[in-house]
């Protein structure tokens, strides 16, 4: 019976030592994402909303511009302004994040309904990224 265990034990030994795993690493390829799918305020909220958008890969050694676009029945000017450029957002060299700036217009006169606006990255200038 002590043999058994001893050939037991001495064939698990092997077979943990004997299994090597195989790194995974990732090679791409790389992109930009938003960090958040989601947000949700409120028309009275007074702060600046920063939208994250991130850069899956490395560090890029220069700047890299992002186009977006806008879309969602909230109308810009009358329930939103774009603060900077509109429909780009760019993502400083050797920096991963940057970020789409929404001031929020508190025009509600007692309406109770929700608007939507809806962002959607459409390309990276330079073709560096998808």
């Amino acid at each position: 019976m002590a043999k058994i265990r001893h050939s037991i034990c001495l064939i698990l030994c092997l077979l943990i030592i004997g299994c090597e795993t195989e790194k995974i690493i990732f090679s791409g390829p790389y992109h930009v994402r938003f960090t958040e799918a989601t947000l949700t305020e409120k028309e009275s909220y007074s702060r600046l909303i920063k939208i994250e958008v991130h850069v899956a890969g490395p560090i890029q050694d220069e700047d890299m511009t992002v186009n977006y676009s806008i879309s969602g029945d909230a109308r810009e000017n009358v329930d939103y302004v774009i603060v900077g450029d509109r429909g780009k957002v760019v993502i400083d060299a050797g920096e991963y994040f940057g970020y789409i700036e929404i001031q929020l217009i508190n025009n509600s006169n007692n309406i109770i309904r929700s608007q939507d606006i809806i962002l959607a990255l459409t390309n990276v200038e330079g073709n560096k990224l998808e």
